[in-house]
């Protein structure tokens, strides 16, 4: 397997931390250097477009130069599981001026080398707000399972009565 030819400053997954307030967004800064003598076009995707926001999404780095990419998460979204989510670092070896975007939509015959970084939360102490609604909507999820299944129960014995009486007056008929 060829070596990625960026050197990142995560080895193979990338740790959002809250800073305190459980609705801000976390962000975390990706740094891609180009160890390689040619210039690298690089494209960061990820699993949720609504949970992350990538800026910049593409770009092009020179040899030996440093690239910075914001990687946001949004937090009014749940915590997602760890390990669920990822991003996606294409790189590829360009020798033209074209934007990167270009670049990668005419990539189809080109050698692209990739590199997954799965994505992990820390839970901060205070942030129990994701957990408490989602424990809230369990909880009631749970509730109303139960009302169900005991209106059920209480149906079947009603059911059950109705055919003994229904037995009884016909043998009494009879």
């Amino acid at each position: 397997m060829k070596e990625f030819p960026l050197e990142l400053n995560f080895k193979n997954n990338i740790l959002f931390s809250p800073s305190g307030n459980a609705t801000e967004n976390y962000a975390v800064e990706l740094k891609m250097k180009n160890t390689t003598k040619e210039k690298q076009a690089v494209k960061v995707k990820c699993t949720s477009n609504d949970m992350f926001r990538i800026a910049p999404p593409v770009s092009v780095i020179k040899a030996g130069e440093t690239l910075s990419v914001t990687l946001t998460y949004n937090g009014s979204k749940p915590l997602p599981e760890d390990n669920k989510h990822y991003f996606v670092i294409y790189s590829l070896v360009v020798s033209n001026d074209d934007p990167p975007r270009k670049i990668f939509n005419n990539d189809k015959d080109k050698k692209t080398e990739c590199m997954r970084l799965f994505a992990f939360f820390k839970k901060d102490e205070g942030d129990t707000k994701n957990d408490d609604k989602t424990n809230k909507k369990e909880d009631n999820k749970d509730e109303k399972k139960n009302d169900k299944k005991e209106d059920k129960d209480d149906k079947k014995e009603e059911n059950k009565d109705e055919k003994k009486e229904e037995k009884k007056d016909k043998k009494e008929n009879k």
